[in-house]
């Protein structure tokens, strides 16, 4: 018990706070109070992992884990207004019109309520797939590339008598004396065979990443003006892109209003087998045009991309742009170019970067 009690003592463990985190309040996300509190830590090591801190910052963002939420509360809510809809003034309204005498509405073999209910929140999982699966890639690559900031730290700096952790659950932070694992350092769950093969040939001083969501909402207060520079050029892409998909959007909404409500009469009449293809039928079409939309806005990325990328190489700077994940890359010395040649430049880092992500993923 004294050894896990001096374990404790030997260790400052600094929480993410996701509300200072939805603020943008980078400076308050983890209490760095705490690290003040070791008279131990000379004030090199301090600002060595005050830095190392604002890397893991720049690489990981829990804002799209924490609009998860409302996200789902308002399509919930959506879900239920349109059901309360359906059942207190559509179907009324259905019936009265198209079944006005007691007799034809007493010769319906109507749906009952809990038929309804079914069909209204059954499909709810398979709607939102594709948000959860973007989620889990999005945390794998941000994960990632926090962990690989903190075993390059811990591996350069053997001068300092301090270790830090990064724990790929909730984003917390740990600051663990080396003396209390007696000389053996381990990472569970970690590629080290990876990351040391990267940490090799490392093209990049530090990554900023920042999840594809529509919200934009990201903290530019911790970055600097060239970084600004080039988020306000992706923002202002992402803006058009959307723009170009409103089309695409009016055309998707028009049809499946059509379909939902072919289902809405189906359940009134009774005919349960066919408002569930109705419902399919709705499933599989939004499916087929997401697919088509995302081949062109993927297309668009990539022009985007590379128009980006070789604009700001000359400044240290390389962006990736794809459906899940935005990543701005501080090249290191070696790889930044000054001269005409960037379209190769581009490519050679492109392909580095893309085999990486596709490894994480």
């Amino acid at each position: 018990m004294s050894s896990f009690n001096d374990f404790l003592k030997d260790t400052i463990w600094l929480n993410r706070n996701i509300d200072e985190e939805l603020n943008c309040n980078y400076t308050k996300i983890y209490d760095l109070s705490k690290i003040d509190t070791r008279e131990d830590l000379s004030f090199e090591e301090k600002k060595n992992i005050l830095v190392t801190i604002k890397k893991i910052l720049l690489s990981t963002s829990l804002y799209f884990c924490a609009n998860k939420s409302p996200e789902i509360i308002t399509y919930l809510l959506t879900k239920v207004i349109l059901f309360l809809f359906f059942i207190f003034i559509y179907c009324p309204l259905y019936k009265y019109y198209f079944y006005p005498t007691d007799e034809e509405r007493k010769s319906l073999n109507e749906c009952s309520f809990w038929k309804k209910l079914m069909i209204f929140f059954i499909f709810y999982y398979l709607d939102r797939n594709p948000d959860i699966s973007k989620e889990s890639k999005v945390g794998k690559i941000m994960n990632f590339y926090a962990q690989l900031v903190v075993i390059e730290r811990n591996k350069n700096n053997e001068k300092y008598d301090n270790l830090i952790f990064f724990n790929e659950s909730n984003f917390s932070i740990f600051l663990i004396k080396k003396s209390a694992f007696h000389g053996r350092v381990t990472y569970p769950n970690i590629d080290l065979e990876t990351i040391n093969k990267l940490l090799e040939k490392k093209f990049y001083q530090y990554v900023i990443n920042y999840p594809n969501i529509k919200y934009y909402k990201w903290d530019r207060k911790i970055i600097n003006e060239k970084e600004n520079t080039i988020v306000g050029d992706i923002i202002n892409i992402l803006i058009s892109s959307d723009n170009k998909r409103f089309i695409f959007n009016i055309f998707r909404y028009i049809v499946i209003s059509i379909l939902y409500i072919l289902s809405c009469n189906c359940l009134i009449e009774g005919k349960f087998n066919y408002c569930l293809i109705y419902r399919y039928s709705i499933l599989i079409f939004n499916k087929v045009l997401s697919y088509f939309i995302s081949i062109i806005y993927k297309n668009f990325l990539m022009e985007k991309e590379q128009f980006l990328s070789q604009k700001y190489i000359p400044d240290g700077y390389f962006i990736i742009l794809n459906e899940t994940i935005i990543q701005i890359f501080k090249l290191s010395d070696d790889y930044v170019d000054k001269t005409f040649n960037r379209d190769e430049i581009y490519k050679k880092i492109n392909n580095e970067i893309d085999n990486l992500n596709q490894k994480i993923i």
